[in-house]
Parts: C-alpha cells; sequence; structure tokens
C-alpha cells in the first residue's frame, strides 16, 4: 500500500515544481486505484489530485476530468471484487469498510474509542431485532441496508454524540500512550504461537516496544513543533512548499476523518507517521541549520 500511494504522491509534488509527468492522471489512477484496492484508507485521492491541479491553477476541465477518470479507473481496478461480491449477495459492495462495519463503531451501545464492534444488544438503545437475525444468518444484504440506515438514524438523532465519539477516537488513534502493544510485535507473537521457540524473547519483545514507543514520542512531539515553526514560516516559504504542504494537510486530513467514523486501529496509523516526518524534518532543519541562540548574527 505504502509504496504504490507514496509513489503516486511523489509524481504529483513533480507537478507542483512543475516539472512535467507525462501521463500524470493515468498514472495517478492506476496508481491511487491499486492503493486503494490494497487498503480503502486512499479513497479520496480524486478529490487530493484535482485540489492540486486547483493550487497549480490548472483549468476547470482538467480538474473535474481528474476526478472523473480516478475514480472511474478506481473502480474498473477494484472490478473483480466487487463482481465477486455481487455474484455472492446479489448487491453492489465496493469494499470490505461495509456499512454494518460503520454502524457497528456506531451506535448507542459504543461508549468510548476502544468499544469496537459493539452492536446494541437486546434492551439497549439502537437495537433491531431485524439486524440481529440477519447477523446471526449473515445476510449481508439485509446487513447493508438495515446498518445504513442505523448509521444514519444514529448520527441524525444524536450528532453531539457521533462528534464527541469521533473525537475520542481521533485521540486514541493519535495518542502515545501505552494502552495497547505494538501491532507487530502481536500479530508475530499470535502466528507463532504453536511455535514457542520462534517467538521473541522477552527481553528482546520489551527491547523492540520500547523503541517503537520511543520512535512514536519523536515523531509525535517534533511533528507539533514542525506545525509551529512551519505556520511561523509560512509567508517566507516558496510557493512550491505551500502548496506541497497544503497537499499533505490535505491527505491528512480526509485520513483521520476516517478514523473519525471507523475503528481506530493504531496499526493504521503508520502511513500518518510517514506523512508527520515530513513536517517534522522541517523544525529539526530548522534546529540544525536556523536555531543559534548564542550567535551575535
Amino acid at each position: 500500500f505504502l509504496p504504490v500511494w507514496f509513489l503516486g504522491l511523489t509524481l504529483l509534488f513533480k507537478e507542483i515544481r512543475g516539472e512535467p509527468v507525462r501521463g500524470a492522471v493515468w498514472w495517478y489512477a492506476l496508481l491511487f486505484g491499486y492503493a486503494t484496492m490494497t487498503r480503502t484508507h486512499t479513497i479520496f485521492m480524486p478529490l487530493v489530485a484535482a485540489y492540486a491541479y486547483f493550487l497549480i491553477r490548472s483549468s476547470w476541465k482538467k480538474i473535474l476530468s481528474t476526478v472523473f477518470i480516478l475514480f472511474i479507473v478506481g473502480q474498473l481496478i477494484n472490478l473483480p471484487w466487487i463482481i465477486r461480491n455481487y455474484r455472492q449477495w446479489g448487491i453492489y459492495l465496493p469494499y470490505t469498510a461495509t456499512f454494518f462495519t460503520i454502524y457497528s463503531d456506531n451506535n448507542p451501545s459504543v461508549k468510548s474509542a476502544n468499544n469496537n464492534g459493539a452492536t446494541p444488544k437486546p434492551g439497549e438503545e439502537g437495537y433491531v431485532p431485524e439486524l440481529e437475525k440477519a447477523i446471526a444468518a449473515y445476510d449481508v444484504p439485509v446487513m447493508e441496508r438495515l446498518a445504513k440506515q442505523e448509521t444514519v438514524r444514529w448520527i441524525l438523532k444524536n450528532p453531539s454524540s457521533f462528534l464527541l465519539l469521533g473525537t475520542e477516537k481521533i485521540l486514541h488513534f493519535m495518542a502515545p500512550n501505552r494502552e495497547r502493544g505494538v501491532w507487530a510485535i502481536d500479530l508475530i507473537q499470535e502466528a507463532l504461537k504453536k511455535q514457542p521457540k520462534a517467538q521473541l524473547s522477552p527481553a528482546a519483545e520489551h527491547f523492540v516496544e520500547e523503541t517503537a514507543f520511543a520512535a512514536y514520542y519523536l515523531v509525535l512531539y517534533f511533528f507539533f513543533f514542525g506545525l509551529v515553526w512551519v505556520a511561523r514560516s509560512w509567508k517566507h516559504r516558496s510557493q512550491v512548499s505551500r502548496h506541497s504542504l497544503l497537499v499533505l494537510g490535505l491527505c491528512f486530513s480526509f485520513y483521520l476523518a476516517e478514523h473519525f467514523i471507523i475503528y481506530p486501529e493504531r496499526k493504521y496509523r503508520f502511513p500518518l507517521e510517514l506523512l508527520m516526518l515530513i513536517v517534522a524534518s522541517a523544525f529539526i532543519n530548522f534546529l540544525i541549520y536556523d536555531f543559534k541562540p548564542f550567535s551575535q548574527d
């Protein structure tokens, strides 16, 4: 997912710098479409590419055609999955983050960001007997229809609860606490549970976990300092730098908006950490080259 998504972003930044990219829109369609098939997180990229063209003052024809081409080609790349789901259940189901998944994370029974996949039980607000029957029978068409209906109903009926829960999800998603272990280690240990001798030793596991937590602390706090430094130096930055940062910011915002709705599993934070490093590097660059508190100059 990451090499494909970042290759597309690299080509987009080349265009922002004024460097021509032959067949750029079609490359974006293929790269971002394949990335989205791999991980649904980049479904917003048609809008990001259009925004980049808006910043560099491309024609409205090119902006609108970019959105159209990226969306259509992305759907074509995803066509095998769409056909498989239609043959299986007779409905249009393009991605795995279905409305049932969204409803399980956005309903009256979910009281905190950590309450993953809790659908209302009998007697609780939001309980739908037909939905429970559909879940038990794995009746996907009925599950999708009712889950979409109940998700929209809950959000419209409880907008303050939705906004509060979404905010908690983002804070949980980005938090540097140790509420959960390091997901990569957890998966390795789980996969090797039948081969205990092949698992990481307690000492090695502890060392890798501590290293991972320390790395995220550095990324997060240097990112915050970087945001302040970028804001202070905004007027003095080149147009290319400002446009590139705005495009990164839009990717970041869309990515967080997705996790405002779906369950904030921290293993999906890693792509954001790489984007955060770009902003953090601006502050590190300032510390190395421009921060001279004892200089007379």
